[in-house]
Formats: C-alpha cells, structure tokens, sequence
C-alpha cells in the first residue's frame, strides 16, 4: 500500500512540475500549442515505451475496448489544455489549487454515486478546506500585489 501512496505522491509533484512547464510553453506559443507538443511528445514516449516493455496487441485492445472510454484522451487533452491558458492568467499556484478543488469534488461526486464513499462529512471537510485555502492564498497574493 505505502508504494501505491508514493508513487500517488510522485504523480502530483509531476503533475506540478508540468503544468509550470506547459504553462511557460503556452505563454511562449499559446496555449493550444502547448497542448499539442505536450500530447505530441507524450504519445511518441508511450508508443516507446509499449513497444519496449510489453506484448501490448494493440489491434485486438482496439475492438474490446467500449468506444466512449475514448473519451478519456479528449477529456486529458482539454484538461492540458485548459491548465495551459488559466496558469498563464492566474498564476501556479492558484491553478493547481483550484483543478487540485475540482478533483476533490469530482472524486466525491463520482464515490457517492458508485457508492464507494464510507464518509461524506469528512469529503466534505477536506473539499471545503482546499476552498479556505484558496481564498487565503488568494488574498496573500492581492495582499503582496498592492504594496
């Protein structure tokens, strides 16, 4: 279990680490073109690193495969894409929190209608304190802006 937490812990320090480089990217081409050189290098990678390490058969994978699961690559591609144009209007860490917010709220919509929750007052605690968070890193950054 600790593996799966670290390497859940490693993930959002990368995620972090993109959306600063993609959000310099989009600030230097825009934000769609940040997008697709995110994918573009991204799919290259994958299709090495499949081919490398596994007896992926893609043409089979392909038909068993409901076609709307898909949607998931569109889906990650807005997503890159919107955290491309809002990092470079509002800011890292803002950005982060906020998508970080919507997560929370969208794991929790998704957990109480699959059922999966056990405790609702508590995903509503830690919903509510990212919120709190943000207000007061947004207040600290408007604080600092106008001295």
């Amino acid at each position: 279990m600790e593996k799966y937490i670290l390497f859940a812990f490693l993930n959002g320090i990368l995620i972090g680490i993109n959306r600063a480089m993609n959000g310099r990217l989009a600030a230097s081409i825009a934000p769609m073109g940040a997008s697709f050189w995110n994918h573009l290098v991204g799919f290259c990678f994958l299709v090495i690193l499949v081919y490398l390490t596994s007896t992926f058969d893609f043409l089979h994978t392909l038909q068993e495969v409901p076609l709307f699961s898909y949607l998931g690559g569109v889906i990650g591609a807005l997503f890159v894409a919107m955290n491309s144009w809002v990092f470079t209007r509002i800011g890292a860490t803002r950005t982060i929190l906020l998508v970080i917010g919507g997560q929370m709220l969208g794991g929790t919509i998704l957990d109480m209608a699959t059922g999966a929750i056990k405790s609702v007052p508590v995903q509503v605690i830690g919903i509510a304190l990212i919120i709190i968070g943000i207000k007061i890193a947004q207040r600290s950054s408007q604080g600092q802006s106008s001295s």
